[in-house]
């Protein structure tokens, strides 16, 4: 039954958009409605 399942949503799965700017994020980028936020001076 669990193979099943698995066999079903492998073929739902897709590659995330955006995957390429992951490193930005991690770093602590903001993104807003996708477009990359300048960070203002405290």
């Amino acid at each position: 039954m669990v193979f099943q399942l698995l066999r079903q949503a492998e073929g739902k799965c897709r590659k995330l958009n955006g995957s390429h700017q992951l490193d930005k994020i991690i770093a602590g980028m903001i993104f807003i409605d996708g477009d990359e936020q300048k960070q203002q001076a405290a």
